[in-house]
């Protein structure tokens, strides 16, 4: 990590969104900020509140590429947060959204709790899917047979190999592309439908 220049942070989101090590090119420090990850006595999941947070305190300072990389199963709780908020404050730091997403199989000799927890992983499973189309990135699944470290490598490959893509909008109103501030949706097509592109929705007006 430390030889090409980039750098990591971690944070957790539970009962609150903290932030374990700031960024930094260690390994050695990476990994016993991830030692350090515990479970607390009370339950929530602080998904959406950790992309705001950690865009407007961590991403939106950095230049160059960045890319948050949730591991988790999804599913927000006790979040004040909403997804759209989400997804606009990390759209406003440029940063793009991969995730990798695990859950626990469902125990169905309790059908009631089953068809809850069932209900709320696929809603998080949704969420997920949206966050990292709108912001350009992937959702990833943990299947039988293949590795966390696989997804990772292939999240590595995806952020070396990225084209940056700039244009000048047509000037609509007074200013250039809009009001300060305004989001505008945006689409690429590449000539060969038979290629996939990962590329942010949209853009915010500066």
């Amino acid at each position: 990590m430390g030889e090409n220049g980039d750098k990591a942070f971690v944070a957790h989101f539970d009962t609150q969104v903290g932030i374990l090590q700031d960024l930094t090119s260690s390994r050695q420090g990476l990994a016993a900020a991830l030692r350090q990850l515990r479970i607390p006595g009370h339950y929530a999941t602080l998904i959406f509140s950790a992309i705001r947070q950690c865009s407007e305190q961590v991403m939106r300072k950095q230049p160059g590429r960045k890319a948050f990389i949730l591991l988790t199963d999804g599913v927000a709780f006790r979040d004040d947060t909403s997804i759209a908020t989400a997804i606009e404050f990390a759209q406003r730091a440029d940063t793009i959204l991969y995730s990798i997403r695990f859950s626990d199989p469902i125990k169905l000799y309790l059908p009631v709790r089953a068809a809850v927890m069932a209900a709320a992983s696929e809603r998080g499973k949704r969420g997920l899917t949206r966050m990292a189309r709108e912001t350009g990135g992937i959702s990833f699944e943990v299947p039988k047979g293949q590795t966390i470290d696989a997804i990772y490598a292939q999240i590595e490959e995806a952020l070396r190999n990225q084209y940056s893509i700039g244009y000048t909008p047509e000037r609509t109103t007074d200013r250039a592309g809009g009001p300060k501030g305004t989001y505008h949706t945006i689409k690429l097509i590449t000539k060969d439908r038979s290629l996939t592109v990962n590329a942010r929705a949209g853009y915010y007006a500066r």
